[in-house]
């Protein structure tokens, strides 16, 4: 008698806003690599591995605009004499 344990598979993620995520697969692990757009910050965690149980661990990411790059954009007034 064989028995065999199959793993879950984890659900299909999304790519955050202003960012991507890549999945890839070695052997029997599976991670989740968030990157996130120029001038846009991530918040959460940047990996991610598909449990046994058929969820990924951490935090699902998000990106966020850079204080920088919001403080770049803003048009500073011209002062006229």
């Amino acid at each position: 008698m064989y028995i065999f344990f199959l793993e879950a598979p984890c659900p299909v993620l999304t790519n955050p806003y202003q960012g991507n995520v890549t999945v890839t697969t070695y052997g029997a692990v599976t991670t989740a690599t968030y990157t996130c757009d120029a001038n846009f910050t991530m918040s959460g965690d940047t990996v991610r591995t598909c449990q046994s149980t058929g969820s990924w661990s951490g935090v699902e990411p998000s990106c966020g605009k850079r204080l920088l790059a919001l403080l770049e954009t803003r048009t500073t007034p011209k002062l006229t004499l």
